[in-house]
């Protein structure tokens, strides 16, 4: 496997994805917290316009909007924890990657690192919560593609191990701005989610605040 002082090119990566990362999910929190009439727009993770969900939501016919409220709010609950069970594992393999290009962990553990949060995130890209609400759909959606970036930046970190090849660097880059890109996606979505669902800008404003950061 390669040293680390050969990984020189990702060590500006490595070090600015961390600091960049959290600084995104604290931008998260003010996306959601700043509700405007721009966040009626759900985006899914080819970053395209879907069509509104207010006909998903007339489709809830045997659901009173009172019961439609309830439930998404609970399904927001499971959906936003595996978030940040994704947001820790990706936050880990970041932190890996930071103290490899230090040459303060081995290169085995590292690999050994990559692989562990390429499995987990994995499972988390699959996951759905069940009995999942219609308007739900594309911001569970989203949260899963977050997890699949994820994988992917593991994934190309391990093939950069093996290979040692610096042309495989442009593909670990591009991964990582993916999952910092899904961030906004994902907190477009959820506003968009709750919204339908009934909940007022106050109602989300604390929701918001309920967030806590790994």
């Amino acid at each position: 496997m390669k040293k680390p002082n050969l990984i020189w090119r990702i060590i500006k990566i490595g070090v600015l994805s961390v600091v960049g990362f959290f600084v995104l999910l604290i931008a998260l929190v003010v996306i959601i917290i700043i509700f405007s009439s721009n966040s009626s727009t759900t985006t899914n993770s080819s970053t395209s316009t879907s069509q509104s969900t207010s006909s998903d939501a007339a489709s809830e016919v045997s659901v009173s909007p009172e019961e439609l409220k309830q439930r998404v709010g609970e399904q927001d609950a499971i959906v936003w924890e595996n978030f940040m069970n994704i947001v820790t594992a990706h936050n880990q393999l970041m932190d890996g990657m930071d103290k490899y290009s230090r040459a303060t962990i081995s290169s085995l553990d590292f690999y050994n690192l990559c692989k562990e949060v390429e499995e987990h995130q994995a499972k988390m890209s699959l996951y759905s919560p069940p009995d999942t609400p219609d308007i739900a759909t594309e911001y569970i959606s989203s949260i899963q593609d977050m997890a699949l970036y994820s994988q992917i930046t593991a994934q190309n970190l391990m093939k950069y191990l093996d290979s040692e090849a610096t042309s495989d660097l442009a593909e670990i880059s591009e991964s990582i701005e993916k999952v910092k890109a899904s961030i906004d996606i994902i907190s477009n979505n959820r506003t968009k989610v709750l919204s339908d669902a009934g909940f007022t800008k106050e109602e989300i404003v604390e929701i918001a605040n309920q967030i806590e950061l790994p």
